[in-house]
């Protein structure tokens, strides 16, 4: 298996596609289609390269066959070739502009000497969640416990759908809520 040089993530150029990445799938899971919920649309996933830094993947609907059970959360490989486009999603789970796909021309191997974070994670505090100078559309982690749930509440979307809302209380291990 020839993989040639490895490129990271944020070098990644929206014009090229002559690169191989090396990467660990953080997350993994499919995506529903909008007006069918029993079919789905693509395999998303959260990937990270040996620097730390993050970017959404996915696999659209027509590659399933060929990559539907290659991709498995917690491991790391070899992309040669992906595509890197803007990140059009309307939910952003990474702090990333670019995102990567896997075409029919992709090709991924197994990578068994993967020396970048296991996990990926981007804690923040407490303060800055209740300062709110975090970005509302930023995914973050946090260190802490379930204080309290409040009642369930069911309402309708403005599309008319019904669905409900569980508001809980968290605090932080200095007992900050």
């Amino acid at each position: 298996m020839e993989v040639g040089n490895i490129t990271y993530l944020k070098d990644l150029d929206l014009a090229r596609r002559d690169y191989t990445v090396k990467v660990r799938v953080l997350r993994l899971w499919k995506q529903p289609m909008y007006n069918n919920p029993e079919q789905f649309y693509s395999i998303e996933m959260i990937v990270v390269d040996e620097e730390g830094t993050t970017m959404q993947g996915n696999v659209l609907r027509r590659w399933f066959p060929r990559f539907e059970q290659v991709f498995n959360e917690s491991d790391c490989y070899f992309i040669v070739k992906p595509t890197i486009g803007l990140n059009e999603s309307k939910y952003k789970y990474v702090d990333n502009k670019n995102k990567l796909g896997i075409y029919c021309d992709t090709d991924v191997y197994p990578c068994k000497d993967f020396n970048g974070p296991m996990y990926g994670f981007s804690f923040t505090s407490f303060k800055d969640i209740i300062d709110k100078t975090v970005p509302e559309n930023k995914s973050i982690d946090v260190i802490g416990f379930v204080a309290d749930v409040k009642d369930l509440k069911k309402f309708k979307t403005a599309r008319g759908k019904d669905t409900k809302k569980l508001n809980v209380i968290i605090q932080d291990l200095e007992y900050v809520f």
